[in-house]
């Protein structure tokens, strides 16, 4: 009989790190490429304020993930200045919201301007609100996934 013990794959901190980062990348980048086959259709070129919840997502995800996360739990990071982990945690709050914010805005536009409207394509609204989702599943997953060393 086998031991179902050795059977189980172990993954250490740093594997899963490796492994939650290729994840957010490839999802971070299969929302550009699916708004790069949105603007084939050139609907989107019509109104440029489609673009804007998609830019607006990718500073959000950019700025959520440049504080590491030791920055969060360790009150003695800094000692002398204003950076402390009631700071660090509003400024990633605020960035959550923006980023929520452009989820939301683009399930508006999806609604607003393409499920309401029949005359349109469909695929344009849709692509729109799937690279909003798919940035803001990398974003949580970068952000909240990773495993934190206190050690680091």
């Amino acid at each position: 009989m086998y031991n179902v013990s050795s059977l189980r794959f172990h993954l250490n901190a740093l594997q899963i790190n490796l492994l939650i980062s290729a994840i957010s990348s490839l999802l971070f980048f299969t929302g550009w490429w699916v708004i790069a086959d949105v603007d084939v259709y050139r609907i989107i070129l019509k109104n440029k304020t489609y673009y804007v919840p998609g830019i607006i997502s990718t500073f959000a995800f950019l700025f959520t993930n440049i504080v590491p996360a030791h920055y969060f739990y360790d009150s003695f990071t800094y000692r002398h200045g204003c950076f402390t982990p009631a700071v660090a945690r509003t400024y990633l709050l605020m960035w959550l919201m923006i980023s929520f914010g452009c989820l939301i805005g683009s399930f508006y536009i999806l609604i607003n301007d393409f499920i309401l409207d029949q005359d349109k394509q469909q695929w344009p609204g849709y692509g729109i609100c799937l690279q909003n989702c798919f940035i803001f599943t990398a974003n949580m997953l970068l952000r909240f996934g990773k495993k934190h060393d206190p050690f680091y």
